[in-house]
């Protein structure tokens, strides 16, 4: 079984093989087709402009075995304006000038290296539209064994936190 973290920073599992900045998600995978049982993506597609995330997710699925799952979280900018909180937003005032809501959402937006803006929908429909079958999860949870709690995001800001800004999406690459 082939499990492979990209983007993976300090989150390092063991049982994957664990990449960061060694691996551009902006070009073609090292993996042959059809290869690969599991993707996590971990705040990391949010970091390259939006059609090169459509390659990506596409990439995924030309790797991915049939029934492969790619796990993908970003930051979205709707999560944020729906669920920020006083403790959310005390958090992320140290990227940002402009109070409240629209200031959490502007420092997801322009801080950190953030090239594409993502919401909950977008996310579907793209890893929909790259071919694969996207159902929605919480942080830390899967029908997959295998990628139930692999998060770190997490681990980095607080659950709370993370639940407040992360949108999770398996995407399922279906028989070919």
């Amino acid at each position: 079984m082939i499990k492979v973290n990209l983007g993976c920073g300090t989150n390092r599992l063991d049982g994957w093989q664990n990449y960061d900045e060694d691996l551009d998600i902006t070009r073609p995978l090292p993996f042959g087709d059809d290869t690969v049982d599991f993707i996590l993506a971990e705040h990391v597609v949010e970091h390259v402009p939006y059609v090169a995330a459509i390659g990506f997710l596409r990439e995924c699925r030309r790797v991915l075995v049939s029934g492969g799952v790619a796990r993908i979280i970003v930051p979205s900018v709707e999560r944020i304006m729906l669920h920020a909180d006083a403790d959310y937003l005390k958090f992320v005032s140290r990227w940002t000038t402009e109070p409240g809501v629209r200031g959490a959402m502007g420092a997801i937006l322009h801080a950190h290296g953030h090239q594409t803006a993502w919401t909950e929908g977008l996310l579907r429909a793209t890893l929909f539209y790259a071919g694969l079958t996207p159902v929605h999860c919480d942080p830390g949870q899967s029908m997959h064994d295998e990628l139930r709690d692999v998060d770190g995001h997490a681990k980095v800001i607080g659950w709370r936190n993370n639940w407040i800004e992360s949108s999770v999406f398996e995407g399922t690459k279906e028989g070919t």
